[in-house]
């Protein structure tokens, strides 16, 4: 390996990027890694729309004035509270 290719792994992939639903722009696609507040309505509430680990998501918008959001999931349009995707733990899609 070369070592201009530190911020690779053995395999020569980029490291997967993890953050917050809320954190995306619009167009970013990722892959749902982990729901926070496992048994809260939230979580129940969130499972109920297809939001779940594993699932890929994709931000579509923002309302105006940045709050809520459009989601994409599973070919559905979805709007959430920033406040509730920040919950939603995410790995970006290259």
């Amino acid at each position: 390996m070369h070592s201009s290719n530190r911020t690779r792994d053995g395999r020569g992939h980029a490291p997967a990027r993890t953050t917050t639903l809320d954190k995306l722009a619009p167009g970013q696609r990722a892959v749902v890694q982990h729901i926070s507040g496992v048994g809260s309505l939230l979580y129940q509430r969130l499972l109920e729309m297809g939001v779940f680990e594993g699932v890929e998501v994709a931000v579509v918008c923002f309302a105006p004035l940045g709050d809520p959001m459009e989601v994409r999931v599973h070919g559905s349009h979805l709007c959430m509270r920033r406040a509730e995707a920040r919950s939603v733990q995410v790995e970006v899609c290259a």
